[in-house]
């Protein structure tokens, strides 16, 4: 019996690692108008230990939004926007 349960793990662990070696997962691709016909970039970025903000980028419009979570209240509260245009200005 012993050796049918360490003959099983074995071929299982075996299985495990082959199916690990042929998958061929898909590399994350970020937001472009390739894979995503739309002027909307959404990023998530750590701002303290445990919170996290998300980043609305409007290409369109030329514009950035942020909201944070509200960990008390349970809900997102928006930051105020910025203007991209105004903020990257080159001189």
């Amino acid at each position: 019996m012993k050796k049918l349960v360490i003959t099983a793990l074995i071929c299982l662990n075996i299985g495990l690692l082959a199916a690990l070696v042929i998958s061929q997962d898909r590399p994350a691709k970020a937001q472009n108008s390739y894979y995503n016909d739309t002027d909307y970039v959404l990023v998530t970025g750590k701002i303290e230990e445990g919170r996290d903000n998300v980043y609305v980028v409007d290409v369109a419009a030329r514009s950035f939004g942020a909201w944070k979570f509200d960990v008390g209240r349970r809900r997102l509260l928006p930051l105020a926007p910025r203007s991209l245009a105004t903020d990257l200005r080159t001189r």
